[in-house]
């Protein structure tokens, strides 16, 4: 899959205005919301967040070597090697945007979600192995664990409903992989708009 370009990212109905570098920006080749993770290559997003406002790290993505952002507001002094794609909230975009680089991985195959108080985790085992017994090849993702290939993997985030870029990354190696169906822990929280 080839991700999509910045021009393509910034026509979706989501994006209110698209403020171009005035240099060559390079190739979007990752979705980062946390500031210590943006880099060359690397769409950030300016998150509010509970304790801090990812529009204030906008100068230290900017020295990591990040030059495109989604932002809700335009910083004071925009640098002018950096894109912008303005929106009206960066954590509602934050889902079409990921999803549309991914290539829309949920429209290829079908995505059941788990929710409830206790034993999401348990449930999206036993439908991942009941899907598995009887030839549908699922992929998986818990609070636990997850399987997108043949190989089950550690949840290092611990979250029962991770970020949109995480999301949509994890079920687009699914679609690779193979997966018909993708059975996926969702928090109530999660499923908030």
């Amino acid at each position: 899959m080839v991700p999509p370009s910045l021009p393509e990212l910034a026509a979706l109905p989501c994006v209110r205005r698209w403020i171009p570098s005035q240099r060559e920006v390079p190739p979007i080749t990752a979705l980062e919301f946390d500031s210590r993770s943006a880099g060359p290559g690397a769409l950030f997003f300016a998150l509010p967040g509970t304790h801090t406002d990812g529009h204030r790290y906008l100068d230290a993505v900017h020295q990591q070597g990040c030059r495109a952002a989604v932002v809700a507001k335009l910083p004071d002094s925009p640098f002018s090697d950096t894109s912008y794609l303005v929106v009206d909230d960066t954590r509602a975009a934050l889902s079409p945007l990921s999803a549309f680089f991914f290539g829309h991985p949920s429209h290829e195959i079908p995505v059941i979600g788990v929710t409830g108080t206790d034993g999401k985790s348990s449930t999206v085992w036993f439908i991942h192995q009941l899907l598995e017994a009887y030839g549908r090849p699922s992929g998986f993702f818990s609070t636990v664990q997850w399987q997108t290939g043949s190989a089950v993997e550690h949840n290092a985030w611990r979250q029962s409903t991770p970020e949109a870029p995480q999301i949509h990354g994890l079920l687009r190696r699914m679609v690779e992989n193979g997966k018909r169906f993708a059975v996926l822990e969702s928090t109530s929280h999660g499923l908030s708009p």
